[in-house]
Formats: structure tokens, sequence, C-alpha cells
């Protein structure tokens, strides 16, 4: 609950996905929108899209498919970044206040066989 933490996520060319962090509190069993309002604070992908979890568009040169997460506990920020070329893709702000756990939700890819989703560890000194 404090600290810098990062990984990276191959997201490949899976259709949906939503990649972040959330808030250990929030009920997992149920759904809940993934908004920072309710301490889910991600990157989504679907429909050809990126948003920042609350509807705002992230414009991307090509589409993603590796993905940092880099987590500043203290100075309450939460960034993505293109695997690719380390190029910024959005940085959530907020005042974590409990422990935070990464936070993965695939949608569904219809008839498209997509390659997995893979968690990458990284060793990253900060």
């Amino acid at each position: 609950s404090s600290g810098k933490h990062s990984w990276e996520v191959e997201v490949g060319d899976h259709p949906r996905w939503n990649i972040g962090l959330v808030k250990e509190s929030v009920d997992r069993k149920g759904e809940t929108d993934a908004l920072p309002r309710y301490g889910i604070w991600c990157l989504v992908h679907g429909d050809g899209k990126y948003t920042d979890g609350e509807a705002n568009i992230v414009t991307m040169k090509e589409s993603l498919r590796k993905i940092k997460v880099q987590l500043n506990y203290d100075r309450g920020e939460v960034s993505f970044y293109d695997s690719e070329d380390m190029s910024h893709i959005h940085t959530h702000r907020d005042t974590f206040t409990e422990r935070l756990l990464p936070y993965f939700c695939v949608g569904k890819t219809g008839d498209v066989e997509p390659t997995s989703i893979k968690v990458c560890t990284t060793n990253i000194n900060f």
C-alpha cells in the first residue's frame, strides 16, 4: 500500500479488455462499472477504441499489443504506457487510502479467436 510498482500485460489482438488497478474492498463477485469513483482505475479497449474507463477516448497511433501498468501509490498515480516504445497512454490521478490489486477484465471475443492475454513480470528499479 505504498511505493512504486509496475508490470506489463500482453493483450495481443484480443478485441475487449480492461486492465489496471482495483481497491481491495471492491466487490469483485458482482458487476461493477470500471470507474475510478467505484475504486477501479483502468484502460479499456472495446469496439476498436481505447478509453480511460470514463468514456473519454484515448487516441492511439496503432493498436496496443503490450501495455506497461505503473502505480505510484504515494503520488496517487496509475499510468499506462505502450511497452513497444514506452510512449505514455494515460494517467489516472487520485488519493489512494487502501490496498490496491491488479485488475483484469477480459471480454467476449465473438467469432474471433485471439491470442491469450498474458501478464509479464518485469524487474524494474525505481
